[in-house]
């Protein structure tokens, strides 16, 4: 099978058809372009589910909040998911897709704490509802295409299902697998160049590359910063035989986040969780805040500066953490996730089909 991966992806990628780009800006430039409704050859983008406008639920499920209209949004745009906690702290220093993939904000048009513009401006959201920043609509290109009219929540983006750096990263493992290590690291190495700039801070990889399963590792975690919220990653545990393993430590490590702990001690300042400060910068829009960065040095602010204040690590509602026990027991997985890694086929679809069809899995 890695045969025909291996050259499948290479004779795609020596097509020439399509492009990755290499500057840091085009990672962010690409979300951009799929916001605006950009299509053109010879992109990164393979194939996307294509939505005319009023269809689709992209940047209403996917997407960053916004509580009401605004100057991008014609309605509330509530998203159905959020990113783990974990996963923003996952993220290696100076790697652009961070703050791409990941937003601790929200947009409001009246907030307890800030006044900004009335059209809109950034508020800080809390660390249980850091969002997914792909498919903001603040990327959209308002004076081409205007704002997103989300009108019953459908708002006409396309959805991108494979990629260049898809197919870059597929053409690592299979070399990877076939013990070719020097060609798989240099399709990895293509795309942390992107990341990162240079020669990709190869050094900043916590595994011998040189060995298969260093290399194998490697190839996994940049699969897991490149393709958040792409629909990718849980399939890409389920084919590893991952899936429970990966969030049985993601269950660990939030605990960890929440007493600053571990990896993410650097959270803690003086005994004490960092305390984040934030303020709208001058336009009267964008959200300035420190403290929620690990590799920022740990920021107090001078004296007479106006800053608000909020708990991060050890944040809560209604003195409840939001990182509780509870919330960790539930939040990722409720029964055991190696055992039921379809959904079920709905029971009006099995009664449509009077009962030709099952479900398994124990359903």
């Amino acid at each position: 099978m890695w045969n025909i991966v291996k050259t499948e992806t290479e004779e795609l990628l020596a097509s020439g058809y399509y492009n990755l780009p290499t500057d840091r800006g085009s990672f962010e430039q690409f979300w951009r372009d799929i916001m605006s409704d950009v299509i053109s050859v010879g992109r990164e983008s393979i194939f996307e589910i294509g939505f005319r406008t009023g269809r689709g639920r992209v940047a209403h499920t996917f997407g960053a909040f916004h509580e009401d209209a605004d100057k991008y949004v014609a309605k509330k745009v509530s998203p159905y998911f959020v990113a783990s906690p974990i996963y923003y702290y996952r993220f290696q220093e100076g790697d652009v897709r961070r703050d791409v993939t990941v937003v601790p904000y929200k947009y409001v048009k009246s907030d307890k704490k800030l006044t900004g513009n009335a059209d809109g401006f950034q508020t800080l959201s809390s660390i249980n509802k850091m969002y997914f920043g792909k498919f903001r609509a603040e990327y959209r290109n308002i004076k081409s295409v205007g704002i997103l009219t989300n009108a019953e929540n459908d708002e006409g983006i396309n959805f991108p299902v494979m990629r260049v750096a898809d197919v870059v990263l597929m053409a690592a493992e299979a070399n990877c697998m076939l013990e070719d290590q020097g060609a798989a690291l240099g399709y990895l190495q293509q795309i942390r160049r992107r990341a990162f700039g240079g020669d990709g801070a190869m050094d900043k990889i916590p595994y011998n590359i040189g060995s298969k399963s260093g290399m194998l590792k490697a190839i996994k975690d940049e699969r897991m910063f490149e393709f958040a919220e792409e629909l990718i990653r849980k399939q890409d545990l389920i084919r590893w035989g991952e899936l429970k393993e990966a969030m049985d430590i993601a269950k660990e490590e939030t605990a960890e986040l929440r007493e600053c702990i571990g990896d993410f001690s650097v959270m803690m300042d003086g005994g004490e969780p960092r305390t984040v400060y934030y303020r709208l910068k001058s336009d009267g829009e964008t959200l300035e805040y420190h403290n929620i960065d690990p590799y920022e040095d740990t920021f107090t602010p001078g004296v007479g500066e106006e800053w608000q204040e909020a708990k991060w690590t050890n944040g809560e509602s209604n003195d409840v953490p939001y990182l509780s026990d509870e919330y960790i027991g539930k939040v990722y997985y409720q029964g055991d996730p190696d055992k039921r890694q379809l959904m079920p086929i709905m029971s009006i679809l099995i009664a449509g089909s009077q009962y030709t069809l099952v479900n398994d899995y124990g359903y």
